[in-house]
């Protein structure tokens, strides 16, 4: 039965699409929340006791600096978990394809490494793995488990993840030593995965649509609504 190649990447451009236009969003309503209160508390600042502009300054400071990374380290969560299950979805698709003797839980541990080493070691897909993208993935994997593991406080052992948050114009420590995540970080995220997952071959796109993909979606894309099974 002849493919539609095509499939593939509009299967992945559905995959990324709502992550970008969620991070775009976030930003947008944190910069705007800002503006807004910078507003409020100008205007209010030559009429008020000292104690009410102590409260408005503990509100300020959360709109400027702890809401955000809320909402960025959720998104780059979310973002990165989607990535996860691309790759095992490829690792899927591969064993169908290439009638592979071994699955992915036949492999020990877990995660993006596993992963890699399904898809080199075991469907011998080597290529992908060899470009910068992932060389970002595996720091975001760094980041992710100091943020599940360590709420995002790296300690002197962490060294890859130091090494990485350093190196990242995008990332940051504060005073506490908390990873900080600046705004278009999650942005460049997904856009380094999408380029990622774009190297593989069209016709396993192609099977992990139709293997990996649990429920339904309905998506628009240029005013055609898609149903994904």
């Amino acid at each position: 039965m002849p493919v539609d190649i095509g499939y593939g990447h509009f299967w992945l451009d559905l995959r990324f699409a709502d992550l970008r236009e969620t991070i775009v969003l976030a930003e947008e309503l944190i910069s705007q929340n800002r503006m807004e209160f910078d507003t409020i508390l100008k205007r209010a600042t030559p009429h008020l006791p000292d104690y009410v502009l102590e409260d408005l300054y503990t509100e300020w400071v959360k709109l400027k600096d702890q809401s955000p990374q809320v909402l960025r380290r959720a998104l780059f969560l979310v973002s990165y978990g989607r990535i996860e299950a691309l790759l095992n979805d490829l690792c899927n698709a591969a064993k169908k394809d290439l009638c592979l003797p071994l699955s992915l839980n036949d492999l020990a541990n877990g995660g993006i490494v596993r992963a890699k080493v399904y898809l080199t070691k075991v469907a011998s897909l080597c290529d992908p793995f060899k470009c910068a993208e992932w060389e970002l993935l595996v720091g975001c994997n760094q980041l992710r488990n100091s943020l599940i593991h360590g709420v995002g406080r790296p300690t002197p052992e962490h060294k890859k993840l130091l090494s990485f948050v350093e190196k990242q114009p995008l990332l940051s420590l504060d005073e506490y030593g908390y990873v900080v995540i600046e705004s278009g970080f999650c942005e460049r995220v997904v856009d380094a995965a999408h380029r990622f997952f774009e190297q593989f071959p069209h016709r396993l796109m192609v099977e992990a649509w139709h293997t990996g993909t649990r429920g339904r979606l309905d998506d628009y894309r240029d005013g055609i609504q898609v149903e994904v099974y």
